[in-house]
């Protein structure tokens, strides 16, 4: 009999993959698939609920039925469920909450909507219960199932002594599983981009019932009548950053609401096909109705829009258009100027990112989903004229060449471009068996660029900046990568090769130098080392060369450096120092004489003019310093001598004021002693000097250090300003002439 119950009791092996348990394990799965929406809900409700874990459960399953019905149906507490998962964020090595607003400040400048519907939902379940409609028998039997069963197992705690009210009265639940009216709710985050809000289309959601799915549909058309107010102006370098040089738009040949005509006309925005009096001019980034043009572009439907989609991504682009081409109808993609349809100051390119977060938080989207491609998309204003189109090709021309060309599909490998998927998980499988930068793959490369560029031949001038952006996005999104770090002479090698595999398929790249074209696939294989849009911000940037080191791939421009000419050379490698500037230096001017600028003088006295000035100077200064001690000795010992002898103040020397020009003035000193004087002589009368020597003219010492030199500063310096620039070194001594008293 044990055995009996045993065996009654433990299921057999194989029933736990029958039919009947997958259906409702399927159906009645107790898990909840937590995204940063719902975590969001959470934090929000526990704080309108001042942590009160009694209303919590409510307001967070007001928002999220189906994963509070699940609970509930299978006898499991929402409020510990809910509980647990909120308590996760206080964890360090749970990383799931990362990015989820968590303070009170955040909450309150970020999800103020939310914070006000919940604050509504909590009004009406506080209200009186005379002040709610009266309850008839065929109310509640109108109420969901679902409904019924959160509200009874929300309430098992305190059944016996209170009965709990729902967030939303049992007969505007009914009302609105029926009529679609429902309070308004509205949040202020993201949803999913593949969610649904037509009721049509939720028909076929697994695991929801009708009345889950027309209590959805109600709830999505509240929040869409909601008056959320003005949309907030996104910034300037967001909204419309620098235009890339390459932009791609994949279309069909046929009429579509987009006047897809690259030969004739270029492209023009539905809004605009019948208009006769020209493109109107586009609106600034700021303006506020820019959102609404954008939310019918983005939606599926039929209503024009004044914009024409394009992205920066070519691999993104090429990979939606084969998987929305079919054999009777395949797709073309067009090749265009970027900075040419966005208008010389980029006024007419919008950047689609930094406009649908706040679409999507008032739940804009129609029935079809959202579509738009992330940071690779961007919306042209009015028209892409004819001029910009670069390249046209169909699809079907690319998978042409896979088939016969077995090294083009080892390269680009379209089975992978044909999986359904985000795009970013084709790109983790093919980075699993990417192909190496060889003579091979650069061959496929420059195949490409031949197919693209066969009939289009691009400007002579343009050609690198096009190859540039070709290999970055081709070894960005195919991850053609070298298997190890390579040398400098193997990466210039590498260059030197492509240069010459692309004038052989290319005929427009014989005009460009072979140098020019391997500086810009090594621009192009850095560049596309990095993620998608790297250039916006700069974690990317920092990450990109990070990757870019580790394969041993630097600056092309300083690559080349050593074997371009040796003074563009030289140049470069001087700019790159770190040189503080230095003031600006005049040479002409009168106040500008004698001086000189310190960073031109150390250059001046580099030069061999320079290195003989300073060397006069120097000479001349030792000269001067060496006269002037002596002069200043001398002088001393005449004021000694003066003293003893107790000489007259008049009879002291006086100076007068002798010019001579061409060179430095002195002034003659006059010595009154050694004028002939009437005094008593040995050999003659008083008034007649004799033959011999007069006593009374004595000189005691006729040196030329007794004379003293005076430096005069004349009204007319100027004129003689050269002598002050250290040029009178070249006098001799005898030039320096002091004149005595009878000249």
């Amino acid at each position: 009999m044990g055995r009996v119950r045993q065996g009654s009791k433990k299921p057999q092996g194989n029933a736990k993959h029958s039919s009947a348990y997958r259906r409702v394990g399927r159906d009645y799965s107790t898990q909840i698939k937590w995204t940063p929406e719902k975590r969001l809900t959470l934090n929000v409700a526990v704080y309108v609920a001042k942590k009160d874990w009694t209303q919590v459960p409510s307001l967070w399953a007001h928002f999220f039925p189906e994963d509070a019905a699940r609970v509930t149906s299978a006898g499991r507490k929402l409020r510990s469920r809910l509980d647990a998962t909120w308590r996760e964020q206080f964890n360090p090595q749970k990383k799931s909450w990362d990015g989820i607003l968590q303070s009170s400040d955040d909450l309150e400048r970020h999800a103020t909507n939310l914070i006000a519907q919940m604050k509504r939902l909590l009004a009406n379940a506080d209200a009186p219960t005379s002040s709610l409609p009266t309850q008839s028998p065929a109310d509640h039997i109108q109420t969901s199932h679902i409904q019924i069963q959160m509200t009874a197992t929300t309430s098992q705690t305190a059944a016996s002594s209170r009965m709990t009210i729902p967030i939303t009265p049992r007969s505007q639940t009914a009302q609105s599983s029926v009529s679609g009216r429902s309070p308004a709710t509205s949040t202020n985050f993201t949803r999913s981009r593949h969610f649904v809000s037509s009721l049509s289309l939720l028909s076929n959601r697994p695991g929801m019932g009708r009345s889950s799915r027309e209590q959805l549909a109600a709830r999505l058309e509240a929040t869409r009548a909601m008056i959320h107010g003005p949309y907030r102006a996104p910034l300037r370098e967001q909204a419309q950053p620098p235009p890339s040089t390459l932009v791609y738009r994949f279309y069909y040949p046929d009429a579509t609401h987009v006047g897809n005509l690259p030969a004739t006309k270029g492209f023009i925005a539905g809004y605009f096909l019948s208009t006769k009096g020209g493109i109107a001019t586009p609106l600034p980034h700021d303006a506020e109705f820019l959102f609404n043009a954008i939310e019918h572009h983005v939606n599926r439907s039929n209503i024009p829009s004044p914009f024409i989609s394009v992205a920066n991504d070519f691999f993104w682009s090429l990979r939606q258009a084969i998987k929305l081409s079919t054999r009777d109808k395949p797709l073309r993609m067009s090749v265009i100027d970027g900075r040419q349809a966005a208008g010389h100051d980029g006024s007419k390119a919008y950047h689609l990112r930094a406009y649908s977060g706040q679409i999507r938080e008032r739940r804009a989207y129609e029935s079809g989903g959202w579509r738009p491609a992330g940071m690779s998309e961007f919306l042209i204003w009015g028209q892409i004229p004819k001029e910009a189109i670069l390249a046209d090709f169909s699809v079907a021309d690319f998978l042409a060449i896979c088939n016969i060309d077995p090294n083009f599909a080892a390269v680009f490998r379209p089975q992978y471009l044909k999986l359904p998927g985000f795009t970013h998980r084709v790109r983790g499988l093919m980075r699993q068996d990417h192909p190496v930068i060889d003579e091979a793959s650069m061959s496929a490369v420059c195949m490409l660029l031949n197919s693209v560029f066969s009939i289009y031949f691009p400007v002579a001038s343009s050609l690198p900046e096009i190859i540039t952006k070709f290999v970055s996005d081709i070894v960005q999104g195919w991850h053609v990568k070298p298997r190890e770090e390579l040398t400098r002479t193997h990466w210039l090698s590498l260059a030197s090769r492509f240069a010459a595999i692309l004038k052989n398929h290319l005929p427009a790249a014989s005009a460009v130098p072979d140098r020019t074209i391997a500086k810009a696939f090594l621009f192009g294989v850095l560049s596309g080392f990095g993620e998608p849009n790297w250039q916006l911000d700069d974690k990317l940037k920092h990450k990109m060369l990070a990757n870019a080191k580790a394969y041993g791939l630097k600056s092309p421009d300083s690559m080349f450096a050593a074997e371009e000419d040796p003074i563009r050379a030289a140049i470069r490698q001087f700019t790159y120092e770190n040189v503080s500037p230095q003031r600006r230096f005049t040479a002409i001017g009168p106040e500008y004489e004698g001086t000189m600028n310190s960073g031109t003088e150390r250059w001046w006295r580099t030069t061999a003019m320079g290195r003989q000035q300073q060397h006069a100077e120097e000479s001349e200064r030792r000269r001067r310093n060496a006269h002037d001690g002596l002069a200043r000795q001398q002088e001393q010992a005449y004021d000694d001598c003066s003293d003893e002898e107790g000489t007259d103040e008049s009879q002291e020397p006086q100076e007068t004021h002798v010019p001579r020009h061409g060179v430095r003035w002195f002034e003659a000193v006059v010595i009154p002693r050694m004028l002939p004087t009437p005094a008593a002589s040995t050999s003659g009368a008083s008034t007649r000097p004799g033959n011999s020597e007069d006593s009374a003219i004595t000189i005691e010492d006729d040196r030329e250090e007794d004379y003293r030199m005076v430096e005069e500063e004349s009204e007319e310096e100027d004129e003689y300003d050269f002598v002050e620039h250290g040029e009178a070194n070249d006098m001799d001594d005898d030039d320096f002439v002091m004149l005595d008293a009878e000249d």
